[in-house]
């Protein structure tokens, strides 16, 4: 599985740092003044191609490969990926079907190649259940100054890597985005 989780991060949680880039009005902080800033509502996605459902501020990127495994054959990732103003939000999915997962290792391999892919420093990290599944909530400091908070969930027949990058340690909007996400 080593060489899957490797991939994984190749794939999809190589991140840019907080530069983010895309939409202004998608995440925006509160300024230091008395007026809070009116943040607009996020829309919920369902990917049945990838078993989830989440909520992003607009339609997100796509990207899909199939990636060779240890042992021979190949699994399909998918990735789901969105750039706001302030750094981005994105789900990684590998199908692990007909695959046997030992979650506890699957969860620390995966979160040493983000670690090692990223050139992050780890901040913390807390073994959790993400609605009944076993689940590994990390953040790590990032090269550039900015932060990495993600989740990795490992059912019986996927993996998934739901994460936000900004230049805080809680993205504004991170919250919503992990409370919003359901495996189909």
């Amino acid at each position: 599985m080593r060489r899957l989780a490797t991939l994984l991060v190749a794939l999809g949680l190589v991140v840019g740092g907080c530069g983010g880039g895309g939409d202004e009005s998608a995440d925006t902080t509160v300024p230091p003044s008395t007026t809070a800033v009116t943040q607009p509502p996020w829309k919920p996605f369902t990917f049945n191609d990838a078993r989830f459902r989440v909520v992003f501020p607009r339609e997100p990127i796509r990207s899909e490969e199939n990636v060779p495994v240890d042992g021979g054959g190949t699994r399909k990732v998918i990735v789901y990926k969105i750039d706001v103003a302030i750094g981005e939000y994105s789900v990684v999915w590998a199908d692990l079907e007909g695959g046997q997962v030992d979650a506890p290792v699957l969860l620390q391999e995966v979160q040493q190649d983000v670690l090692e892919e990223v050139k992050g420093t780890l901040q913390t990290s807390t073994d959790v259940s993400h609605k009944g599944h076993p689940a590994k909530e990390i953040v790590a400091k990032l090269a550039d100054g900015g932060y990495l908070k993600g989740r990795i969930i490992v059912t019986k027949r996927d993996l998934f890597i739901v994460q936000a990058t900004s230049p805080a340690p809680e993205p504004s909007r991170y919250a919503e985005f992990i409370g919003s996400f359901e495996v189909l």
